[in-house]
């Protein structure tokens, strides 16, 4: 299944967009999940995505329904399992390029023609016995977003994307195997199984002394002890 969102399809006041989860996706995903998980039926998707320079954000819902066999009595339980996912996706910024020598010059053998000092720099040279007059450089727009803390939404996961298709499918997956419960019972006080005949407690009781003893006593249980 290949799910995405591009960038013109968020307008201004944002996209709402609804989708059905194919059965065969969800399958694929609860597979990465342990033995036993897999899904009743196709799941359902809601969210929410807005636009702002260099990143997108989502709110969504899902509901994935999947059945997977009790932890003790191994019962096979069914569970919606609704779940709420908020992130955001931010643009990935280009790679800078590569420092170069001021004594080498660059791939052309081109030497720069200045030096720019860094904003908190101190502007006297001590070895030439001046300051140095060249002009500091501006911050860059992104690093006061950054100071100003632009992502103050603190509870959205980040992810990257390249500044024009939003893939949710990696997403989807994420989430729903985050979702799986780690102790599936098909009820609170489930008796399990009988580990001597395998019998469902539940069901019934089979009059199995269940007493477990530990082997390096064990030898012990035919002792004689003289009167």
């Amino acid at each position: 299944m290949q799910f995405s969102v591009t960038i013109e399809e968020i307008r201004e006041g944002g996209l709402d967009l609804e989708r059905e989860l194919p059965r065969e996706f969800l399958d694929a995903a609860l597979a990465d999940g342990g033995p036993g998980f897999r899904a009743v039926g196709p799941g359902h998707f809601s969210g929410h995505f807005d636009k702002l320079p260099g990143r997108v954000l989502m709110r969504a819902h899902l509901d994935v329904a999947v059945v997977a066999p009790c932890k003790r009595c191994l019962a096979e339980v069914q569970r919606l399992q609704p779940i709420d996912v908020k992130m955001t996706w931010v643009r990935e910024r280009p790679a800078e390029p590569a420092a170069v020598d001021p004594a080498e010059g660059d791939a052309s053998g081109a030497r720069p023609r200045g030096r720019r000092r860094r904003p908190d720099a101190d502007p006297f040279d001590a070895k030439a016995g001046r300051y140095d007059a060249s002009p500091a450089p501006a911050p860059d727009d992104d690093d006061g977003e950054r100071a100003k803390g632009s992502f103050s939404d603190g509870d959205l996961e980040l992810e990257p994307f390249d500044g024009k298709t939003v893939p949710l499918d990696p997403m989807l997956r994420e989430q729903i195997l985050l979702s799986l419960p780690m102790d599936l019972l098909c009820k609170d006080d489930c008796k399990g199984l009988c580990p001597v005949c395998g019998q469902d407690l539940n069901a019934a009781e089979c009059g199995h002394d269940r007493r477990s003893v530990d082997p390096r006593w064990s030898a012990l249980k035919n002792l004689e002890l003289p009167n």
